[in-house]
């Protein structure tokens, strides 16, 4: 097998993006665990594609999880007083509420995970000045 050809195929990329047909995947992986480059390429591809994403990843606008909890807080059922089968709060309400936190910790993850990757780079820009 010639290893830079497959390499330079362009299906580890399809197959990093999830683009291949189920015996694609296989054959790829397959090949990624008998050839060291090929493994290593695959990570080097994941690399660049999550570096890339967090880049150019934006947060959130100011108010964000205000106007969620408004909308919840409005929302017709969430007013309505009804009770579920148990005699607890109304479950949608709940489960809308619980979107809103669930959002925000994604949205906070992503821009931390944005901040260290900016900070990565930096430190890496400035090794390779040196």
């Amino acid at each position: 097998m010639d290893i830079q050809a497959y390499i330079s195929s362009g299906i580890l990329e399809l197959y990093v993006l999830n683009q291949l047909e189920p015996e694609k995947v296989q054959e790829v992986e397959q090949n990624a665990a008998k050839y060291p480059a090929i493994k290593a390429k695959i990570d080097a591809i994941e690399l660049a594609l999550e570096r890339y994403a967090m880049l150019h990843a934006t947060t959130p606008p100011a108010g964000t999880l205000d106007n969620i909890l408004k909308e919840v807080r409005n929302h017709p059922k969430a007013s309505s007083g009804n009770k579920g089968a148990n005699g607890g709060g109304n479950t949608w309400t709940w489960l809308l509420i619980l979107g809103a936190f669930a959002g925000m910790a994604f949205f906070w993850y992503n821009w931390n995970k944005e901040s260290n990757a900016k900070q990565e780079i930096s430190r890496e820009l400035e090794a390779l000045k040196i």
